[in-house]
């Protein structure tokens, strides 16, 4: 796997200044330390979850069940559960300089085959009290290449966060479960079995926990976000089992734990924070097997 040196500072110093004019959200000290117990616990059971069989994974679920693999093996269940698929060509822009690094391809020509695509649940709510209909789209858009095998996370908003909330949420409504078919419809396309996956990048992070989690190392290790190569974390690190148990980082391990008959048994072996642009943070996650 190539990737950047690791880092393997303590998280003991969180009361470091953050740094002017490089974040867009002030950490809330008092509800840090909660969030980082949290997310460290989260991460630190989901790598278990990943590193044992499918029958132990399913054991360790809140409400044990015989088996932790998704129902959601095949694209007949993405009409069925009311959404719509767009596909077409797309170049990678923000993140070339890793896409270099990795040898990964960042224009869709015949020979990248970079594909995005898009799964929007479409539907309307009447909303009470009122004449008028709400479309309640939830919609799911990443950049994937089936042959070089990586996926790129790009806007996800499920149907489950709607607001005000659906009468009936699909079932099929965890990003999960739709990059997983994303990730075959896009072999489909090119007529090819996909390749083993290798990387999965969660590109300009919007969410403010996954944010303050990746503001909060910085802070206690004394640095500031950094352009690509970044920092780079061990998946044994408390950095990177925080990271891991981020709301961004939670369907990258769900992927993996429930979809290893598929994709085969794998597990999250490290993960770099770097910035897009001035700003934007974004997350790789390095995949390797067991």
């Amino acid at each position: 796997m190539q990737r950047p040196t690791s880092n393997g500072a303590n998280l003991e110093r969180r009361d470091q200044t953050v740094p002017s004019g490089r974040y867009e959200r002030l950490i809330v000290t008092d509800n840090y330390d909660q969030l980082w117990t949290k997310c460290v616990n989260k991460g630190e059971s989901l790598t278990q979850m990943m590193l044992v069989d499918d029958h132990l994974a399913g054991q360790m679920f809140e409400i044990p069940r015989q088996s932790a693999e998704s129902k959601f093996t095949d694209n007949s269940f993405v009409t069925e559960q009311g959404y719509t698929c767009a596909h077409g060509p797309s170049r990678v822009d923000g993140l070339e300089k890793a896409m270099e690094h990795l040898g990964l391809c960042i224009d869709s020509t015949p020979v990248g085959n970079n594909a995005e695509l898009v799964f929007t649940h479409g539907g309307y709510k009447v909303l009470p009290n009122e004449n008028t209909r709400r479309g309640t789209f939830g919609s799911f858009k990443q950049i994937i290449n089936p042959l070089q095998g990586f996926i790129i996370g790009l806007s996800n908003l499920s149907p489950a966060k709607f607001i005000p909330p659906l009468e009936k949420i699909p079932e099929l409504c965890y990003w999960s479960d739709i990059v997983y078919l994303q990730y075959i419809y896009a072999a489909n396309l090119r007529c090819t079995v996909p390749a083993p996956l290798r990387y999965v990048f969660r590109s300009s992070i919007a969410n403010h926990d996954t944010k303050d989690i990746i503001y909060g190392i910085c802070n206690a290790n004394g640095e500031r976000l950094m352009p690509w190569p970044g920092t780079t974390y061990s998946i044994d690190s408390k950095e990177g089992q925080a990271l891991l148990g981020t709301p961004n980082g939670r369907g990258v391990a769900f992927l993996l734990i429930q979809h290893k008959r598929q994709l085969g048994h794998k597990v999250v072996d490290g993960v770099t924070v770097f910035i897009e642009g001035l700003t934007t943070p974004s997350l790789l996650f390095y995949i390797r097997d067991v």
